[in-house]
């Protein structure tokens, strides 16, 4: 039986629409998978950026604690170091200290004293080489450096060939004696001359010359009392 021409052209909108669901249906497919893939994608891509910006934070925070730890660690170290070297340097003051204070009694053995004032100045003298020099002393050792002008300007010629012409200062003094219970500038003994109105000075006082030993004798006090140390390669 013939269809209707209304049947025929109904048939043919329903064919129509059919294939444009089903091809919107499978466009809608694609768009969808797409999507699901660029999602996917997506999802990776800050899922990954996410972790390494969590991996890279907790780096920078393990380098800053690493850091943090070798400051604390350095500082400990050089208050170490630093509380050593005083304890070191109280035990070698405290040595000198020693030292200054047995140098009151080198003076009270006249004897030996005037052998060791005669040896101050004839190295005074060896040391300047002027023909006219001024001896200054501590006002108590006047007389006792003026017995020794003769045995000191004798050893000079015999060493030199030079006459020495020695004179006691009276006009300049070297301080007193160290003595208990009194503050102030002391001098526990030795000399001082004096050439050419005081151009040329040697200072062979005995305070002078324990500062010139502790300098030295550091080196070879350091090394008796703390062992040698690893740092230091020449003992000067």
């Amino acid at each position: 039986m013939a269809m209707s021409r209304d049947e025929e052209v109904e048939r043919q909108l329903t064919n129509m629409i059919n294939f444009i669901m089903e091809e919107a249906k499978e466009k809608a497919d694609e768009i969808r998978i797409k999507g699901d893939e660029e999602f996917s994608i997506e999802k990776t891509n800050i899922i990954q950026a996410a972790k390494q910006k969590i991996n890279e934070d907790f780096e920078n925070k393990c380098k800053a604690l690493n850091v943090e730890r070798r400051i604390t660690y350095s500082n400990h170290l050089n208050k170490s170091r630093l509380a050593q070297l005083r304890a070191k340097e109280q035990a070698i003051q405290a040595i000198f200290s020693e030292v200054q204070d047995k140098l009151i009694t080198l003076s009270q053995d006249q004897g030996k004293y005037k052998e060791l004032l005669e040896n101050l100045i004839v190295q005074g003298l060896l040391s300047m080489m002027e023909q006219e020099v001024s001896i200054v002393c501590r006002e108590e050792d006047h007389d006792i450096v003026n017995s020794t002008i003769s045995n000191v300007s004798s050893k000079f010629k015999e060493l030199t060939g030079i006459q020495p012409k020695l004179t006691i200062s009276t006009e300049h003094r070297l301080a007193p004696g160290p003595q208990a219970g009194k503050q102030g500038v002391a001098c526990s003994g030795g000399v001082v001359l004096s050439a050419r109105q005081g151009r040329i000075m040697s200072n062979n006082t005995l305070e002078q010359r324990l500062v010139l030993a502790s300098e030295n004798m550091l080196p070879l006090i350091r090394m008796k009392l703390f062992g040698r140390s690893e740092t230091r390669k020449f003992i000067s």
